[in-house]
């Protein structure tokens, strides 16, 4: 396995050995295919011409004629047993006897296995069939040119493809942990490899290609809710920080929460969804396998761009995630367009408390950015018809207990809309995405048609259930789809009266937020969100769409069983 039939191994046990053997594959024009250095000792692997005699690349590496006629010198290359021992001999002389036995690395995003061995890597299909990095294809192209088919990245589309090796594994059945991806993200990356190739981003790219496996998955009948707790066991804690997510929030919905978030929504194929912060797709991986045409935003331009990667390749109709901020404009909105649904899980941050008056002419006071964003989303969505589903923060104290700004808009949601759910949960169903802060999970249905008075709701808990496990998890999610069918039905009935669910809840008056220093900022209630046409963008559908290679180079027909 360590090379392929022709190739030659030659050790120099010292600096001025290997000093002539470097010239003498230069006055041959031998090609150079791997070198291995161990602290005086060198070991070359050279695919020498087939017409160059091997007499002379001998005497030209500084070996005495007489020498090469020698028994002891040849080995008959059909003896393999001969073979093997002269080949360990080599390996024990120079010292590196430890790299005799080739090392897996890992799978590629062909399934096949790839391993280091002295003459570079070679990947093992599952025919069993090995195939050299430094062997060519029939047009004379060098299949390692194909770096990530090998477990190597120079570029983030090359990066992406080993990734997509590990959500391949993952599905296979293997568990990794964040040593294991460290490890392996070193045998894939040059130690010089720039922040688009960053162990950050390694784990961006493997949470965008397992979310790929999983509509896969689904799209051929798996149970999403099944998949996703599989998938989440196996996967490594996303637990890799910079300034950047730090400072953007850059915590993904877990898969999990995604599978109730479209159990209980029922998204279909051909509905329009706003999700005003995208990030790697994850949130709306069951609409986009359900076939649904998704409008996006995402201020990171790299995740906008693997967020729409994500989405069309898990079944989208139409994806068009902008790279830029969820905006509110006065004149601007969606042209009058309303969306079947919404799904949010905005960052969690602090802003200057503002104060909107809402479509039901109330004034409200918002100090959180989640809060604004949500605000602003929820008055995109059909009123009649329209269903959301939000992640928003919790409290990091009282199991489900809501206080300050984390109340004021849980009361403002059961006021306003047909709550089918609502429930805290514990921050370590967030552990493998980076975070464990707790959060709320929300899943509406449409407005009602007259909101809930202020002292209707002074009545109500001020708590939510708190949820410790995926299995309360997945319980809540079918309470609640069954409430939101439940709500459905009774809204598409003729005549339909809508009224407050019983459960919708606490005091919705902003009297006890206490608001930032500085002024209050007052907008009106016909904000909306700007945004251009919704027809397909011609730069997106070409760049998701396309089978060239970063380098415009495409795998011909025949080059991809490796």
């Amino acid at each position: 396995m360590h090379g392929n039939a022709g190739d030659l191994l030659i050790a120099a046990p010292d600096d001025v050995r290997a000093l002539g053997v470097r010239a003498g594959l230069k006055h041959c024009n031998v090609p150079l295919l791997n070198t291995v250095t161990k602290g005086d000792a060198t070991i070359f692997v050279v695919r020498p011409p087939a017409d160059l005699d091997p007499s002379d690349l001998w005497v030209a590496c500084g070996l005495p004629i007489k020498r090469v006629w020698e028994d002891d010198f040849n080995v008959d290359v059909t003896d393999r047993a001969a073979l093997s021992k002269r080949f360990f001999e080599c390996m024990n002389g120079t010292g590196m006897s430890e790299m005799s036995t080739p090392r897996q690395i890992g799978l590629n995003l062909a399934g096949s296995t790839v391993f280091e061995t002295i003459g570079g890597r070679v990947a093992v299909n599952k025919s069993n069939e090995a195939h050299y990095e430094y062997d060519r294809f029939s047009n004379g192209r060098e299949k390692g040119e194909y770096r990530d088919r090998f477990l190597r990245a120079l570029r983030s589309s090359e990066l992406a493809g080993c990734a997509a090796g590990v959500a391949l594994a993952i599905v296979q059945g293997e568990s990794f942990d964040r040593g294991s991806i460290a490890r392996l993200h070193k045998d894939i990356v040059a130690e010089d490899g720039t922040a688009l190739l960053s162990v950050f981003a390694f784990q961006e790219e493997i949470e965008a290609a397992l979310a790929v496996q999983a509509a896969s998955l689904v799209r051929n009948g798996g149970t999403f809710r099944n998949i996703a707790r599989e998938l989440t066991d196996r996967s490594a804690a996303h637990g890799e920080r910079n300034a950047q997510r730090l400072r953007l929030q850059q915590y993904s919905t877990p898969l999990t929460i995604s599978a109730v978030a479209q159990d209980i929504l029922r998204i279909r194929d051909g509905e329009l969804v706003l999700e005003p912060t995208a990030g790697n797709g994850t949130l709306a991986l069951g609409a986009a396998a359900a076939g649904a045409r998704i409008e996006g935003f995402e201020l990171d331009k790299n995740r906008a761009e693997r967020g729409t990667r994500v989405l069309k390749e898990a079944g989208a109709q139409f994806v068009n995630i902008r790279p830029r901020a969820f905006e509110v404009n006065a004149e601007g909105g969606f042209g009058g367009i309303a969306f079947d649904a919404v799904l949010a899980n905005p960052p969690f941050e602090a802003i200057k408390a503002q104060k909107v008056v809402d479509r039901d002419g109330r004034t409200l006071s918002i100090s959180r950015l989640d809060h604004r964003i949500v605000y602003d989303a929820l008055n995109q969505v059909r009123a009649d018809s329209g269903r959301s589903f939000l992640v928003l923060p919790g409290e990091m104290m009282g199991d489900g207990k809501l206080e300050g700004a984390t109340r004021f808009f849980n009361n403002y949601l059961h006021a306003t809309f047909e709550v089918a759910g609502a429930a805290m949960l514990d921050g370590r169903l967030y552990r493998k995405s980076g975070a464990e802060f707790p959060v709320i999970v929300y899943a509406l249905g449409p407005r009602l048609e007259t909101p809930l008075s202020a002292e209707s709701a002074k009545k109500l808990p001020d708590e939510l259930p708190y949820l410790h496990t995926t299995d309360q998890l997945y319980a809540w999610g079918d309470a609640a789809r069954i409430a939101m069918d439940e709500i459905m039905a009774r809204r598409s009935a003729p005549d339909a009266r809508v009224v407050a669910r019983t459960f919708v809840a606490p005091d919705f008056e902003d009297d006890d937020i206490v608001a930032e220093e500085g002024a209050v900022e007052q907008e009106p209630a016909t904000s909306a969100v700007a945004a251009p046409s919704l027809e397909p963008r011609e730069d997106v559908e070409a760049r998701i769409s396309g089978d060239a290679t970063e380098d415009g180079v495409a795998m011909a027909e025949g080059e991809a069983d490796f």
